[in-house]
């Protein structure tokens, strides 16, 4: 029996670690009416450098 518990453990450890290092799912919102109260507007993601909005700029 102890043989069976340890598998299971195993088991369930394995599964633990598995699910806590896959990566997050993320949604994102893709919003193509954007209407920000300035004259001019820039929204840049600072990891990749893409530019997320710009408005006259």
């Amino acid at each position: 029996m102890s043989k069976l518990w340890r598998s299971v453990v195993v088991f369930i450890t394995a599964i633990s670690l598995w699910a806590g290092l896959a990566p997050a799912v993320s949604t994102q919102a893709a919003t193509s009416s954007v209407d920000v109260d300035a004259s001019a507007a820039l929204a840049i993601e600072a990891k990749t450098g893409k530019v997320l909005y710009a408005k006259k700029c």
